[in-house]
């Protein structure tokens, strides 16, 4: 499996027996006992050319991340540790990284002196390979089957308004309520604005009256500290306001699914001392997630 998935990413035969410095026949034979013993072609070969059938795109998507969680286990085993050192390129989206990402950046640092961080906030999705970025965070659902997942935590959008606020307008006691509510709106003006929330399963479009639209979070978060309106935000941007009270939760039976966060990177890159370390260290700063405690 090793053979075939250095194959397939060097792209022929010769550079990878070059990269795993044996000869090309030994190469070509392992390849050929491996289509042998599955029953199947995996390549098409040409003189010229190399592709993939489709049982050799399903085998090397499976036989890729197989092979790299036995190179992972095997140094784990070993204890083949190198000191973390270099550049490490990390992207986060950018209300979550300004708010948990930078704690935790400046201790990693102070930790691994050696190494250098380089954090790209973006709400965009980055492509991991392409930009050359070693871990992404990320709390959107994970199309790319090439990466690798480990968990941080759930987060949910959640309806908060300050106490000064309800008290003046009163409390919201089912959905349709929020329309005779000022709100504050992340996102952009749209001509009939509405929220969608769910309850068992079963989603509810509400139309809102909007006192306030930004496109930053931080600022629908300040506007309802401001007592104008009721905002509807990420968990993990305003637990520490919901701890101290001075935002209220309201309609929790009303709100959206929860989200998975992840950090991500390639199944197929070598992970270096470097990255293995932010990994150790993010999990050990983030268990249990810090958004999740109230």
């Amino acid at each position: 499996m090793r053979i075939f998935v250095a194959v397939v990413d060097a792209g022929g035969f010769s550079r990878a027996a070059r990269a795993l410095s044996v000869p090309k026949s030994f190469v070509s034979r392992k390849v050929a006992l491996l289509e042998e013993h599955l029953g199947v072609r995996l390549l098409n070969r040409t003189t010229r050319s190399l592709s993939l059938t489709d049982a050799g795109r399903e085998f090397h998507e499976q036989a890729a991340r197989v092979v790299a969680s036995a190179e992972e286990a095997e140094r784990t085993v070993t204890g083949m540790r190198e000191t973390p050192s270099g550049l490490l390129r990390i992207t986060a989206p950018v209300e979550f990284g300004i708010e948990y990402l930078g704690p935790v950046a400046t201790g990693f640092m102070a930790r691994y002196p050696e190494v250098r961080l380089d954090l790209a906030l973006t709400d965009r999705t980055v492509d991991l390979v392409e930009e050359g970025v070693d871990l992404a965070i990320r709390a959107t659902s994970l199309a790319d089957s090439s990466l690798i997942a480990r968990p941080l935590g759930k987060a949910r959008f959640i309806l908060v308004a300050s106490p000064k606020y309800l008290a003046a307008r009163g409390v919201p006691k089912r959905p349709s309520d929020l329309t005779a509510h000022d709100a504050i709106v992340y996102g952009t003006v749209t001509a009939k604005p509405t929220w969608i929330l769910e309850n068992k399963g079963r989603k509810v479009r509400v139309p809102i009256k909007p006192r306030q639209t930004s496109t930053v979070l931080a600022l629908a978060r300040e506007a309802a500290l401001a007592g104008l309106g009721i905002a509807f935000l990420p968990s993990f941007l305003c637990v520490a306001e919901i701890r101290r009270k001075s935002l209220v939760p309201i309609l929790e039976r009303f709100l959206p699914a929860e989200r998975a966060i992840h950090v991500v990177y390639p199944a197929r890159r070598h992970l270096a001392a470097k990255t293995r370390a932010f990994l150790d260290y993010l999990r050990e700063k983030m268990t249990p997630p810090p958004w999740e405690m109230w």
